[in-house]
């Protein structure tokens, strides 16, 4: 029998992938999550699944984007909100970063993160402007032509490559 976690078992193993996120520990960040887990984003559009695929996005966002690392995304005091909704938990996060040139950007998203048994079986990620740039520039080419990521939809993305 599947038991449901409480909303403080999925906020804490939410905060325990987070923090494995942000030490680059990604087999451990794996762990946390089923074997079909998927990321997505909104409103960029993309749908990102496959174990290694997850491990290269990681890759790309926590070691290679200015901003993101580990230690500079704990220096933006990320100030969090959460709620749980059955086999769901919601997360609210204001967050200062700063841009290529070193001035401050605020931003704030939600991460929806579902569970399957006492694992994360999905993230995903609604992001204001200032971050829907950021994901972009993280989304290079090379990343985009990984197996495992697709866009989805037909909207415009015009405004987020500016």
């Amino acid at each position: 029998i599947l038991m449901s976690l409480t909303t403080q078992h999925m906020y804490d193993l939410a905060s325990h992938h987070a923090q494995l996120e942000v030490q680059h520990d990604f087999e451990g960040v794996l762990d946390t999550m089923t074997e079909d887990a998927y990321y997505e984003f909104y409103p960029n559009q993309i749908h990102v699944t496959g174990r290694e695929t997850l491990k290269a996005m990681w890759n790309q966002i926590f070691v290679n984007t200015p901003g993101l690392t580990g230690s500079e995304f704990m220096e933006g005091n990320p100030q969090e909100e959460w709620w749980g909704l059955k086999d769901s938990l919601v997360i609210k996060t204001d967050w200062t970063s700063k841009s290529p040139d070193g001035s401050p950007i605020r931003s704030q998203f939600f991460a929806v993160f579902r569970f399957s048994g006492s694992q994360i079986a999905s993230e995903t990620l609604y992001v204001d402007e200032s971050m829907a740039v950021l994901i972009e520039r993280i989304f290079t080419a090379e990343v985009q032509a990984k197996p495992g990521v697709t866009r989805f939809g037909v909207g415009d993305h015009s405004l987020l490559r500016a």
